[in-house]
C-alpha cells in the first residue's frame, strides 16, 4: 500500500514539474502586496459562571501582507498573513479580540481589459482570537475556516496594481467574519 502511495505521489510530482513551463505565460509570475482591511465578527460561546450566553459582535481593523504566484493569465495561489487591531467588550465581562490571521488560496482571474481584472479566492484562513468570559476557552482560541471571496484589480503598469476585496473569512459555526479590503500589489 505505501508504495503504490510513493509511486502516486512521485508520478503527480513529475507531471506538475513537467507541466508548470507549459502553464506559464507572459502573466505568469511571482507577485507581493499588502492591504488594509475592514472586518467585522461575531462570535457565540457559552458564556462562563451561569452567565446568559450571548452574541458578541465587533469591528475591527487589519494590516496585511500577501505573496502569490500567478501560474498564468488564469489561476493562481496566495498566501496571506495580516495582524488585526479591535476589542469589543459587553456587560457580563466577555470580550473578544482578533488576534492575527493567516490563509492560502487558490485564484481563479479573468482580464475585463488590459488594466481591469475580476478575481476569485477560495481556500482556509486561520485566525487566532483572545477572548474572556467564555465556558469553553477563556483565554486563546485558534479557528481554522473555509474561506472565500471576490476582488477587482485595477493595473497601472506591468508590475503595479490596486485592488478591493470582499471577503468571508470565516462561517465556524461558533465564529463568523467577514472583510472589505484595499490593497496594492507589485508583480516581479
Amino acid at each position: 500500500m505505501k508504495k503504490a502511495t510513493l509511486k502516486t505521489a512521485t508520478i503527480l510530482a513529475l507531471a506538475t514539474a513537467v507541466a508548470a513551463p507549459a502553464l506559464a505565460s507572459n502573466d505568469s509570475g511571482f507577485y507581493v502586496g499588502s492591504y488594509i482591511g475592514a472586518m467585522s465578527a461575531s462570535n457565540s460561546d457559552t458564556a462562563t459562571k451561569g452567565e446568559k450566553d450571548q452574541k458578541i459582535k465587533g469591528n475591527f481593523r487589519s494590516l496585511g501582507v500577501k505573496a502569490g504566484y500567478d501560474f498564468n493569465s488564469i489561476f493562481g495561489a496566495e498566501l496571506r498573513y495580516s495582524r488585526d487591531n479591535g476589542k469589543v467588550q459587553k456587560k457580563s465581562g466577555q470580550s473578544l479580540a482578533v488576534d492575527h490571521q493567516t490563509g492560502l488560496y487558490g485564484k481563479a482571474k479573468f482580464n475585463v481589459t488590459n488594466n481591469i481584472e475580476l478575481y476569485g479566492l477560495a481556500g482556509v484562513n486561520n485566525i487566532r482570537l483572545k477572548q474572556a468570559g467564555f465556558a469553553s476557552n477563556d483565554n486563546k482560541k485558534t479557528i481554522n475556516s473555509f474561506s472565500y471571496g471576490v476582488g477587482a484589480q485595477y493595473n497601472f503598469s506591468d508590475s503595479l496594481g490596486a485592488n478591493v476585496e470582499l471577503m468571508k473569512l470565516s462561517n465556524h459555526k461558533q465564529f463568523d467574519a467577514q472583510s472589505i479590503n484595499l490593497g496594492l500589489n507589485y508583480r516581479f
